[in-house]
């Protein structure tokens, strides 16, 4: 089974260190009271923080490590940057491909709580598909103020919320789970599950022939594919080659070769420094689309109106877009969409990093 994680610069940080990802907790100071939980605790400690993890009040410190068994949504939410939800940083994400086998799941032994928490790292557990809702109700993970164990037990917390008629928003971390396809492993990843750091030039590539898939054994077909046909692609066959023209070439040398600070460029990032007032910010985000798909194109002896590009999953309005609450793409501004909205203009068609209001 093949699993995707947008890598941070600690993920790379240790990849070349040692060839492994680690949590959170291993690259910072740790409350001392964490680190003894996940460190020294039982595999119950570990599992109640998942509740914390997936809400994300404690990502900062955090012994899980999130993954998806979703490509195209990693691809798409996490790799490039957006407003406030999931990829804050200003640049493209490289993507760790990893591969792991059933053996390596948390499943029967999660019956056993009291087990050490230490024999489980890198091992996975499985939240998406109404998984974490499963688990929450079978009582194999609860809240820390639940568990005897945690430096945070309460035990008549419980009580006080079901008198105030208040319950964990249970359903709703659920949720978050089941969309993002939710694996989560403990600790670490092991450099023998990371078979691959997919570049932003390789995931363009796959996104584009398993967007509109949804059969994971199809989508790891054509990936293996991909990897074989394109894996070892030269930029000189790019930038020698006459079918190629000057301005793809550029955008190529911008998007798809790594920076001094070994970062990735990302389209979007073209928008502050291209624009101009004599330009509609739309128009200009849209030919920049158009560029990127015609050199897509050339390389995978495509169509460029039909290539599909993770791009397209972000937006820049213009002042008449945002009064009407709309999307370029006639889609409605709702609170979900509302991070995809990275520029904007004002009726002075002055350009500013948009607002959530």
């Amino acid at each position: 089974m093949y699993l995707y994680r947008a890598l941070n610069e600690y993920d790379l940080e240790s990849i070349k260190s040692d060839g492994n990802i680690y949590c959170n907790l291993t690259r910072r100071n740790a409350n001392n009271q964490i680190t003894s939980e996940i460190e020294k605790g039982n595999l119950g400690l570990s599992l109640d923080r998942i509740i914390g993890h997936v809400s994300g009040k404690n990502l900062k410190s955090s012994g899980w490590i999130s993954t998806s068994g979703d490509f195209n949504f990693v691809a798409g939410e996490y790799t490039i940057p957006q407003n406030g939800r999931y990829n804050l940083d200003s640049f493209r994400k490289e993507i760790a491909l990893i591969s792991v086998d059933e053996h390596q799941e948390i499943t029967g032994n999660i019956y056993n709580r009291k087990n050490q928490s230490t024999s489980y790292y890198g091992k996975y557990i499985d939240l998406s598909n109404n998984k974490f809702l499963n688990h929450y109700e079978k009582y194999f993970i609860r809240p820390l103020y639940s568990n005897p164990d945690s430096y945070y037990y309460d035990p008549i917390r419980d009580l006080k919320l079901l008198l105030q008629n208040k319950v964990p928003p249970i359903t709703t971390f659920n949720n978050f789970a089941k969309a993002a396809t939710e694996i989560l492993f403990l600790y670490k990843i092991n450099n023998e599950n990371i078979i691959k750091i997919l570049s932003p030039l390789m995931q363009d590539i796959i996104y584009d022939r398993t967007f509109k898939l949804t059969d994971n054994y199809l989508i790891e077909k054509e990936i293996k594919e991909v990897l074989k046909k394109y894996g070892k692609i030269s930029p000189d066959f790019i930038l020698n080659n006459p079918n190629f023209t000057f301005t793809e070439k550029n955008l190529f040398n911008y998007l798809y070769r790594k920076e001094a600070n070994a970062t990735y460029n990302c389209l979007i990032s073209l928008v502050p420094i291209l624009y101009d007032k004599s330009t509609d910010i739309i128009d200009l985000y849209d030919c920049l689309k158009m560029i990127k798909k015609s050199l897509l194109a050339k390389i995978v002896n495509g169509n460029p109106k039909e290539i599909n590009i993770v791009d397209d999953q972000v937006y820049v309005i213009n002042n008449e877009y945002e009064a009407q609450e709309q999307l370029p793409n006639s889609h409605k501004i709702t609170n979900k969409n509302r991070h995809d909205i990275i520029y904007k203009t004002d009726k002075n068609k002055v350009l500013t990093k948009y607002q959530k209001k």
